[in-house]
């Protein structure tokens, strides 16, 4: 009788030219999965070799150590060592489970259990020196001293675009990066050619990277069948670390991200906390600063640009003082075709989403892309109304529809809202926690005192559009 052996994983990380290569093999396929991440070659080419090598290693791990969780596979191993940020990624990951747990429709705790009972297998550390690099001719900066170059991971969603009016108007000089996400397949053409027109008309320096070890999450790359969010959660983190080439090509000493208020969100799920978007919260934000000063010396470091505003007031602010970023706002999925070459596929949630918050600011939704009024549709809102679940903050939504509600604006869901409506808070209760300046930890010091400035000047002009013409 022949004995029955565990499926097995195999990871391999290859430095090339212009990035790197991972490999990903599994007993029960014949074939190896290649995937890659890749920069400008001169962009790559300015780190120190050890430092490059350290990167794509971690990458290649972050990238990959949740798949046994998908494929139910027992035994993973790399060809390389044990990455130097291994903690990092396994708490990036662990606190990011129970939320794919509820997006999936799992048991509780059940990919928690199987992620902690994983034990990955590494091959022999090297005996070398230490991977950080000097930097030679760079002086460290005191954190409260303003830099002059920050990069943007940039995916043209509303908070990278006003995160970029915000470093122009505050005199920085950004690096928009764009990181290619190919579980998206309709965004990367129109992104391209966007960012290109971008740089050229607004002369900032802009850098496109090909990704493809990102089609490992959903699955795609490993031939499943049913898409889950598990991989989704360490994107941010990732994006930082996929940064740091910035620093030594173009002397980037600040990372800015465009956290938000409702990105400290929690549920309970089976008696465990689920953040619904771990990455992006304060708690995580020092981390991912202390994962980028190690891998720089200390020079290099992580903060929120939008920490203390929510996101409709985001929303707001980039249509209300930057009109032109905001009609290149694209914060569609694109796994559908975009529509009538707009930026928008006018079937995901995040298309829903978008469409009643510009009702709600009294931004015209079809200026910014909108081809058809999603309000007048039925069969939208599933993630409301239905029993989708979808990340994004469920309070920010009441409120929305609360505010639809007011200004006539309900459209066909008019109906079906008016039966959620009775288990709400009154709009006058909740008005005040999306109009005023949230707690915030982690707002980049070289502009706090300007951004602080500004928020409070656009969450008094959001509250105005909010109550005008609202049909009481």
């Amino acid at each position: 009788m022949t004995e029955r052996t565990s499926p097995s994983l195999t990871v391999s990380s290859v430095l090339l030219g212009d990035g790197f290569r991972t490999r990903v093999a599994t007993s029960a396929r014949k074939e190896v999965i290649p995937l890659h991440v890749r920069y400008p070659r001169k962009i790559w080419q300015a780190m120190p070799a050890s430092l490059r090598r350290e990167i794509a290693e971690n990458l290649s791990y972050a990238g990959t150590h949740f798949i046994p969780l998908m494929m139910k596979v027992s035994e993973l191993r790399y060809r390389f060592p044990c990455p130097s940020l291994e903690s990092y990624w396994f708490q990036n990951t662990l606190k990011d489970l129970p939320a794919c747990e509820l997006a999936d429709g799992v048991l509780p705790e059940s990919y928690l259990k199987a992620f902690f009972n994983l034990t990955p297998s590494f091959a022999p550390s090297r005996q070398e020196t230490s991977f950080i690099p000097q930097l030679p001719g760079k002086r460290m900066q005191n954190p409260s001293t303003r830099p002059h170059r920050v990069a943007i991971p940039f995916t043209f969603g509303k908070e990278s675009m006003l995160t970029f009016g915000l470093a122009k108007t505050f005199g920085l000089s950004p690096v928009l990066m764009y990181v290619e996400e190919p579980s998206h397949p309709f965004e990367r053409a129109w992104k391209r050619r966007e960012l290109l027109r971008l740089g050229r008309q607004h002369e900032v320096d802009t850098v496109f990277v090909s990704n493809t070890l990102g089609s490992l999450r959903y699955g795609k790359a490993l031939g499943l069948k049913e898409e889950t969010e598990i991989g989704w959660g360490s994107q941010t983190t990732q994006l930082a670390l996929l940064s740091l080439p910035l620093v030594f090509s173009h002397g980037v000493s600040s990372i800015l991200i465009g956290n938000e208020g409702a990105n400290n969100e929690a549920v309970q799920y089976g008696g465990v906390r689920a953040a619904l978007s771990f990455d992006q919260s304060a708690v995580w934000t020092p981390q991912q600063s202390a994962m980028t000063r190690a891998l720089t010396g200390g020079y290099c470091s992580v903060f929120s640009s939008l920490e203390p505003i929510e996101e409709m007031a985001t929303f707001y602010m980039l249509h209300r003082y930057y009109p032109e970023l905001g009609k290149l706002q694209f914060s569609c999925s694109a796994q559908r075709p975009l529509v009538c070459g707009s930026q928008w596929c006018h079937e995901c949630y995040k298309c829903d989403r978008m469409f009643i918050f510009a009702r709600c600011c009294d931004v015209d939704p079809f200026a910014i892309g909108f081809k058809r009024d999603l309000l007048a549709e039925p069969n939208h809102f599933e993630h409301y109304f239905g029993t989708k679940f979808a990340s994004g903050s469920g309070a920010e939504l009441d409120f929305s529809f609360l505010t639809l509600e007011r200004k006539g604006l309900l459209g066909v869901y008019k109906k079906v809202f008016m039966q959620c409506k009775k288990k709400l808070q009154p709009w006058a209760k909740m008005l005040p926690s999306f109009t005023t300046l949230q707690e915030e930890r982690n707002l980049a010091p070289f502009i706090r005192p300007q951004l602080l400035r500004f928020f409070k000047k656009g969450l008094k002009e959001f509250e105005e559009a909010l109550t005008a013409n609202d049909g009481r």
